[in-house]
């Protein structure tokens, strides 16, 4: 059953039977993602589903082959069945250059529907930005003296282009904000801190939240160079701002943090005795608490948030969006969640009537990567935000393959389509030519080729949209062109993997010692 979201655009709705009234609306210029991950851009009227579900559907503009005569766009219709998200106009991809966009990947709407698609960064404007942000220095709040009061809220959020402290919950639900750690005894009970075991978070526009360890993988306190993969692996880690790390159990978080040593094998004379830093030395505390579904309707905003919730409300005439409710709830072992939210549309990033009916490639662990046949040595693959700041919309990151390699996926139960962009990066144009090749393997280890898709400065952008099986091996190459292996380094976009309603997730687990 889709969970009731609401978006609006009218004071008075627009019957789909009276495209001539279309001109009057005020369309959110978005993206729609639909049940076979096609995307194209729309101007968004109404989106409805009532709460037993009897009725759910999208109302939208879409700039159709008669626009170009002038016509104006009709309103369409669709079931909210058939609609996985809604993203910025930023999701559609263009050829990275100055030039203008192409017709083929960039389909144009209306003036009146959507302003100009801002062009991509590259990978090396991100690195840089990545090295602009390492380079700042890390303010953790400090402690208000007798004569300052105590802040009701978090602090209105600095620049995009600055590092603001954030963290990430077991489900992918990210909040941006500051750790509350001062609670003055006037403060209502349930934001008192809880020996260590909660988390007390504060949101610029969700308040107080009380988010217990247990359900949060990662808190970032301050700008980092990232961990290995393979350290977040063997249990949480504890990393310090002058970038020394304490690897172990994170027993409490709260004006400290107290880290028990991993177990040293045999007996030991003596138990080891926990660390304790105080919180103002931590950058970074990533936690094995094992990874949960992100389930219900969830909202990606503009400073990064990552938002469940059982209704969504947009109004493109009064430029507001409201978040009522948690799909998950507020059992006594999960974080409790604010009764509701409004915030100015222009936060609204993406939305996701139902999250278990998508998958980002990048959440899928790697299976297998190696180099291309006859190279003995490669870089491995790298897992990055499209904004090293605010993050991924629908948390695609991006899969970068540095050179010719083989990459391998062990596809999740129920998924049944895949689509993605693949990128040549600007800095490979010069050089850069090979063919990106999509196939799935079988059992008995065949291989077939669903797509191939060939990448040089003629042509640097290419989309897939491919069907898959469940629990198959997708393989991912990266074959030289006619340069050789040189500047071969490929991008995969905003790749995303359909899930078929009913898939089962893995059973929670506890977080190892």
């Amino acid at each position: 059953m889709p969970f009731p979201l609401v978006i609006s655009a009218l004071s008075a709705a627009i019957p789909s039977h009276a495209p001539d009234r279309a001109a009057d609306a005020a369309p959110i210029p978005m993206v729609l993602i639909d049940d076979q991950l096609r995307a194209r851009p729309i101007g968004l009227l109404r989106l409805s589903a009532s709460a037993e579900g009897r009725r759910a559907e999208l109302s939208f503009l879409e700039a159709a082959p008669r626009a170009a005569s002038g016509a104006a766009p009709g309103v369409s219709t669709l079931p909210l069945s058939q609609v996985l998200a809604l993203v910025a106009p930023a999701w559609v991809i263009d050829p990275l250059s100055s030039s203008p966009p192409a017709p083929a990947l960039v389909p144009s709407l209306l003036p009146a529907l959507a302003p100009p698609v801002p062009p991509q960064r590259t990978a090396e404007e991100v690195i840089k930005e990545i090295e602009a942000i390492g380079a700042l220095p890390t303010h953790a709040p400090a402690k208000p003296g007798a004569d300052q009061p105590q802040p009701a809220a978090a602090p209105a959020p600095p620049p995009l282009t600055s590092f603001r402290p954030w963290v990430r919950l077991t489900d992918g639900q990210r909040f941006v904000g500051l750790p509350a750690r001062i609670v003055d005894d006037a403060q209502p009970a349930p934001a008192k801190p809880d020996d260590g075991q909660t988390l007390l978070w504060l949101h610029n526009r969700l308040g107080m939240m009380r988010l217990p360890i247990e359900s949060i993988a990662r808190i970032a306190l301050g700008p980092i160079t990232p961990l290995p993969a393979d350290d977040a692996a063997t249990g949480d880690v504890v990393i310090l701002a002058n970038g020394d790390r304490i690897p172990g159990f994170v027993d409490a978080i709260s004006d400290s943090v107290t880290i028990s040593p991993p177990k040293p094998a045999g007996k030991p004379a003596a138990p080891p005795q926990p660390t304790v830093v105080s919180l103002d030395q931590v950058a970074e505390i990533r936690l094995s608490n094992p990874p949960e579904p992100l389930r219900g309707g969830v909202a990606w905003t503009s400073d990064g948030s990552v938002i469940a919730a059982s209704k969504i409300e947009l109004d493109a005439a009064a430029r507001r969006a409201s978040l009522v409710g948690s799909a998950l709830g507020t059992p006594a072992d999960k974080p409790a969640r604010p009764a509701g939210a409004s915030l100015d549309i222009a936060d609204i990033r993406a939305v996701a009537p139902e999250a278990m009916s998508l998958s980002p490639l990048s959440s899928i662990p790697i299976a297998d990567q190696r180099a291309w046949p006859g190279r003995e040595a490669f870089d491995p693959v790298i897992i990055a935000p499209t904004s090293p700041v605010i993050g991924s919309m629908l948390g695609a990151d991006d899969i970068v393959l540095p050179g010719p390699m083989s990459v391998t996926w062990t596809l999740p139960e129920g998924a049944t389509r895949l689509a993605a962009y693949l990128v040549l990066e600007e800095r490979s144009w010069a050089w850069g030519d090979c063919e990106v090749i999509f196939a799935l393997a079988g059992p008995d280890g065949t291989e077939r080729v669903l797509s191939r898709s060939r990448l040089n400065a003629a042509a640097p952008v290419a989309a897939v949209n491919l069907e898959t099986s469940p629990r198959a091996s997708l393989i991912v190459k990266v074959d030289p062109g006619e340069h050789g292996p040189i500047q071969d380094r490929v991008v995969i976009r905003h790749a995303l993997v359909r899930l078929e309603p009913g898939s089962k997730p893995a059973a929670k687990q506890a977080r190892p010692r």
